[in-house]
This record gives structure tokens, C-alpha cells and sequence, in this order.
């Protein structure tokens, strides 16, 4: 890949917000559509553990993923598609550069957070539920 259209990529990827990500697990192919945060070329995103594509990466961990737009026009569709592995990193609390990479693209999810990020682990209560069982997943 060229240096222009690698740029190209990343600059893509850091301007969007969801990817469909595809799965095959036991009861076949899945497709869900997620928040995502980059760091370069590796994704990370917010999942339960019990959601249909977390059970599939558990099971199989070769997935696709895709980021578009919608649009209405078939020539001007534009967008990146991706094959790799997925793994989970683990709990908020063990990872720490992810959480703030996705605090920084999604305030909503921290409240009062310092300028320096030095508590990635606080969100605000509506979301504290909800946070309170995800995991942080990585596409390579």
C-alpha cells in the first residue's frame, strides 16, 4: 500500500464511528454494528462477553470488518473493508491506552474526567450499567 492511500485509510477510519463487524460462530455468520476507536490499523471496540459476535470471536477468531456511509448513489460509495483476527484485551480497567483513545472520540462515555485522561474508568451513571460488564476487543 502506497504512503498516500495508507493516510488516506487512517484518516477514514479516525473521521467514522461504526463498523459492521462480521463473525462466523456455530449458529453460522453474524453481523453486527459497533462504535470503534483506531490506533493505526487495529480497532477496538466495546462488547458483552454474551453477544452473539463475542461468542463468535471466542469460537473463530478470523472476522471482516467494513466502515461506510450510507448512500444513495451506487458511484459514489466509498468506504474501507478489512479481514483479520479479533481477540478481546480484556476488562476497561486492563486497558488503559484503548479506553482513552475511546473516551477521547466518545466524551459521552466518562464523565468528569480530567484534561489528562487520568481516569478513563468513570462513566457517567446512565452508561455505568452497561459499562459495567463490557470488554474491550481488538481487530488486528
Amino acid at each position: 500500500m502506497s504512503e498516500a492511500l495508507r493516510q488516506q485509510a487512517l484518516t477514514y477510519l479516525k473521521t467514522h464511528n461504526t463498523m459492521t463487524l462480521a463473525t462466523v460462530g456455530p449458529d453460522g455468520p453474524w453481523a453486527a454494528g459497533l462504535f470503534y476507536v483506531n490506533d493505526g490499523f487495529d480497532l477496538y471496540w466495546l462488547s458483552d462477553p454474551d453477544t452473539r459476535h463475542s461468542r463468535n470471536i471466542a469460537h473463530n477468531p478470523r472476522v471482516a470488518v467494513a466502515i461506510h456511509e450510507d448512500y444513495k448513489d451506487w458511484r459514489v460509495i466509498q468506504g474501507l473493508q478489512m479481514e483479520g483476527t479479533a481477540e478481546m484485551v480484556g476488562t476497561i480497567a486492563q486497558a488503559v491506552r484503548p479506553m482513552r483513545l475511546y473516551v477521547a472520540k466518545y466524551p459521552f462515555t466518562s464523565a468528569g474526567l480530567s484534561a489528562g485522561l487520568s481516569d478513563p474508568l468513570r462513566p457517567p451513571s446512565a452508561l455505568a450499567k452497561a459499562l459495567a460488564t463490557v470488554r474491550v476487543y481488538r481487530f488486528t
